[in-house]
């Protein structure tokens, strides 16, 4: 559940005092996850009583730690007093946190990021990331229990389940300043 994710990482930041949250995302070859992580943000965000503002939101262009990493500068040359992020996956995160630490900024004391997707680099990395855990066990055992379900029951109607993902709380989110 993309859009719950979305949700439950920023209302995060805001229960840690974040104002200022932006978001790195790829809407241009990962719209349907892209769009839904947007919308539980806007969410939260409305939810806090915190107006969107579209210049908080970062097109990915590249993904994966160098696109993290490039997408963060944009974000902090438009928006410097950005103090917290939610990302795309795990290495977007993880590129976004070495951008803020080049450009003298620290985690979590300067900015608190998110990331997604609990990559094996996450946990070791410095500070551990702050993440979700895909529910690939979840979604493993829901697919098999739905195709047995449907063997009994071949005329059901089609329907969409949406698996919430684990937020796993690391080092890399602490208190706005």
């Amino acid at each position: 559940d993309r859009e719950d994710a979305g949700r439950r990482a920023t209302r995060h930041l805001i229960e840690m005092g974040h104002r200022k949250i932006g978001l790195l995302c790829d809407s241009v070859t990962r719209i349907k996850t892209s769009m839904r992580k947007l919308a539980g943000y806007r969410l939260a965000l409305k939810e806090g009583g915190i107006r969107y503002d579209a210049k908080l939101m970062e097109n990915v262009t590249e993904t994966g730690f160098q696109g993290g990493y490039q997408s963060f500068q944009r974000l902090a040359r438009k928006c410097p007093g950005v103090t917290a992020l939610f990302c795309l996956n795990d290495a977007t995160a993880l590129g976004a946190i070495t951008a803020a630490a080049d450009m003298g900024r620290r985690c979590p004391e300067d900015i608190s990021v998110i990331g997604f997707g609990d990559s094996p680099e996450a946990s070791y990395w410095r500070p551990s990331l702050t993440t979700f855990s895909l529910s690939c066990d979840a979604i493993a055992t829901k697919a098999i229990e739905l195709l047995i379900d449907l063997r009994k029951k071949p005329g059901r109607a089609r329907q969409t389940i949406l698996i919430p993902e684990e937020l796993i709380v690391r080092k890399s989110t602490g208190p706005a300043r």
